[in-house]
């Protein structure tokens, strides 16, 4: 029975072992590369948005139709049937990232609106270039946090597993009582040390309010593009439940029938200003009171935009510049007592066990 348990026991441990250095390691960041698929709407190598959409801008310009870039090797795949301008439209409702929206956005918008198609393509690669240039800083900041939270939630299992593996008054020590209740707080500390670093690190994991602050500011983004380009604000708005984000579509979908059903832009700026707030509320008052005096609304936009990256450059320097001190909190309080537990206790218990003087040999 003793050979049985033991034998139980050092499989439970190798277990536990493999499957945190497997979560501890088993992860990448995140691709900032489309990869097309295979369809008559698709490309035949990989390449970013960004890239994609600075050469639609110069094909344009050279003479060729949007229909037949499109056709050529578009980057997302689009969903559903019918003429090229339903696909898009149905693809805009399908869960996409906001730079595969973006993209989606402004083809719709130059086969449907008529703009240049050159200025609009040439300002979404501006906008894609920025945000995969951040998303860059941010991995590459974020890369030594990612090494060590592996590394620290590696080391106490595989020293663990060595320990149980090597040591006879370890094994001794995890039989008893005292041992398990020690090993099963060192696991869920180490757990919780994983998890809380993750979300710290990981650029996903925001609370919902900053997330759809983050859509609102997207969308309005987007908008903006085909605005400058020539399309009309009103026309832009009417459409911009297709762009906006499941988060966020139902308030500008608000929007929308307001001005179906024939409101002024103004008053219904106004209406649905009231409903949003922080950033996106300055936007609608900028927006606002450009309408009343009459200011060229592509100039507003085009202050909007420059100030939506100023914003965005200052969020991802703070982000880099307290990354350290938001990780302090996981090591101290869950990934050090975790080592502890587990690569420091059992050896030390299970020598003081040893001693016959020891109160932990009755354990």
């Amino acid at each position: 029975m003793n050979v049985l348990h033991s034998a139980a026991l050092h499989a439970a441990v190798a277990i536990v072992g493999s499957l945190g250095l497997r979560s501890a390691l088993d992860v990448g960041p995140p691709s900032r590369t489309c990869a097309p698929v295979a369809g008559p709407y698709s490309s035949t190598s990989e390449r970013s948005l960004a890239d994609w959409s600075s050469q639609t801008a110069r094909k344009l310009r050279a003479g060729t139709t949007i229909t037949q870039v499109v056709a050529q090797g578009f980057p997302v795949r689009l969903s559903g049937r019918g003429t090229l301008a339903e696909r898009l439209r149905h693809s805009l409702t399908s869960e996409l990232s906001s730079d595969e929206r973006l993209v989606i956005w402004v083809t719709y918008s130059v086969l449907t609106f008529g703009i240049p198609g050159g200025a609009a393509f040439e300002r979404t690669a501006e906008r894609l270039s920025l945000r995969q240039r951040l998303r860059h800083d941010r991995e590459l900041h974020s890369a030594p946090a990612r090494l060590s939270t592996r590394a620290l939630t590696a080391l106490p299992l595989a020293t663990l597993a060595l320990l149980v593996a090597t040591s006879t008054s370890v094994r001794q020590f995890v039989h008893s009582t005292l041992g398990i209740a020690v090993l099963l707080t060192g696991l869920v500390l180490n757990e919780c040390g994983r998890r809380t670093s993750r979300a710290v690190i990981d650029p996903s994991r925001r609370r919902r309010q900053k997330s759809n602050s983050s859509d609102l500011t997207d969308t309005f983004e987007a908008v903006a593009l085909v605005v400058m380009a020539g399309t009309p604000l009103r026309t832009a708005l009417v459409d911009s439940p297709l762009l906006a984000p499941p988060a966020v579509q139902e308030q500008f979908e608000k929007l929308a029938i307001d001005l179906n059903s024939g409101a002024l832009l103004t008053d219904a700026l106004e209406k649905w200003g009231q409903q949003v707030n922080g950033a996106s509320n300055q936007t609608v008052n900028t927006l606002i009171e450009g309408q009343r005096n009459g200011s060229p609304m592509s100039e507003i936009l085009r202050e909007l935009v420059n100030s939506v990256d100023e914003t965005r450059t200052h969020l991802e320097a703070s982000y880099i510049r307290t990354l350290p001190i938001r990780l302090a909190g996981p090591l101290v309080g869950f990934s050090l007592p975790a080592f502890v537990c587990l690569a420091i206790v059992p050896p030390l218990a299970g020598s003081l066990a040893g001693l016959s003087s020891s109160p932990l040999s009755t354990l």
